[in-house]
């Protein structure tokens, strides 16, 4: 029980802290190598918390737990990480002057790489290691 209780302040915190540092606007375009952290709306947490707590509770543990270790790996190669919450769009473009534009409401628990040249990609975040290796050269 203590350990979900925990969980639960962790995420509340660190959504919390997205919606507060999210410092992207409609306008802003990102043109350098990144890494974005996309998180639910509070919104949608709470409606799958109400649906199945017990269920939501696991859920919330995996992904902080892969978002964490995702995370870590990132801060060791210096990659910059920009936290946002699923709502709005994000606008890309590379060292080739292409534009990508991202709806970040399909793609709640997500993490997001640039690497300024290529089109962004998703990752799998319980294999990010290899997928970070491949990509961010």
């Amino acid at each position: 029980m203590k350990k979900i209780i925990c969980t639960l302040f962790l995420i509340n915190l660190f959504i919390s802290s997205c919606i507060s540092e999210q410092n992207t606007s409609q306008d802003e375009v990102i043109n350098t190598p990144y890494a974005i952290f996309i998180m639910p709306t509070q919104k949608v947490i709470d409606s799958l918390q109400k649906a199945d707590e017990k269920a939501y509770s696991i859920v919330l543990d995996d992904n902080m737990y892969y978002l964490g270790l995702t995370r870590g790996y990132l801060d060791s190669l210096q990659i910059p990480v920009l936290d946002t919450i699923a709502e709005g769009n994000l606008k890309f473009q590379n060292s080739k002057n292409e534009a990508f534009e991202l709806d970040l409401s399909q793609n709640a628990w997500q993490v997001i790489l640039f690497n300024g040249t290529d089109e962004p990609i998703k990752i799998n975040v319980t294999d990010s290691e290899i997928e970070i290796k491949k990509y961010m050269k």
